[in-house]
């Protein structure tokens, strides 16, 4: 029995390259079954889970082999695919040939808000784009991955969690590494280059949210150096601390250095 006629016998369905995600059960319900069936049981529901996943193989080898027999160029990762084409009247071609071969013949749905025909350097493909240049294109971090970057960011950083300066820093070098990991095979930096300043920036906001009230503030800046005039006069200031932050003496007091001194360390550097 070839993979087609399994599929259609097992009905189950799987997302390929902006294919709608179908299945009979979740996986919370596979569990939940998992945990209340005797061992008999257990080994069953076992056996039909792999049965699911050497499936879901079987239709990702047919496509890979229908897409590969058409002579396309594209390039496929677990259950994301980009096709390659040289101008967009091809690309809305080839787009409505796959969809008709994935609706016709392997019954799948295609899902049009993740399927698109656009320039290479708009669409992201795991996490990644390529830069818009014709005679040397580099891998990019896309701006949505950056933005959720960011977003994560803000999350450590919040200044409402009450927590150390240094326990903060071991968070965003625990996180940093591990996106590092990752991303790191980036050909192009520029999107990178003001996360470092933007994430020093959040951290002279976090440590003067803790200096809390202006007596703390002016000693903490008389301490460091500043003159007695200026340090009342950034000390008693009105504004919020992200707007502090920004602010020379600010700045001088809490140098890179010093987040450096703490273990602070970009691996894209």
């Amino acid at each position: 029995m070839n993979p087609l006629q399994q599929w259609k016998q097992c009905k189950l369905y799987s997302d390929f390259s902006g294919i709608c995600v179908h299945r009979d059960t979740s996986s919370e319900e596979l569990i939940a079954s998992y945990l209340s069936e005797s061992p008999t049981g257990q080994i069953r529901l076992m056996e039909s889970i792999l049965e699911r996943n050497n499936m879901k193989r079987a239709i990702k080898r047919v496509i890979k082999k229908e897409l590969e027999k058409r002579g396309l160029c594209f390039v496929r990762y677990a259950d994301d695919c980009v096709i390659f084409v040289g101008s967009k009247r091809a690309g809305s071609r080839v787009m409505e040939s796959a969809s008709r071969f994935i609706e016709k013949k392997l019954r799948l749905k295609v899902n049009l808000e993740k399927s698109a025909v656009d320039r290479p350097w708009n669409r992201k493909y795991l996490g990644f784009c390529v830069t818009n240049s014709r005679k040397n294109p580099k891998i990019r971090i896309h701006w949505r991955t950056i933005k959720r970057f960011k977003d994560r960011i803000r999350e450590i950083t919040a200044r409402r969690r009450g927590r150390s300066i240094s326990q903060v820093v071991g968070e965003l070098k625990e996180f940093m590494s591990g996106w590092w990991n990752y991303f790191g095979i980036t050909e192009s930096f520029n999107r990178l280059r003001p996360l470092q300043h933007w994430v020093r920036r959040r951290l002279r906001a976090v440590i003067w949210k803790q200096w809390k009230n202006r007596r703390t503030r002016v000693g903490e800046l008389l301490k460091r150096g500043v003159y007695r005039d200026q340090a009342l006069t950034t000390g008693c200031a009105r504004k919020g601390p992200w707007r502090m932050s920004k602010v020379k003496w600010v700045q001088i007091v809490l140098p890179d250095l010093h987040f450096k001194s703490l273990g602070l360390v970009f691996p894209w550097i």
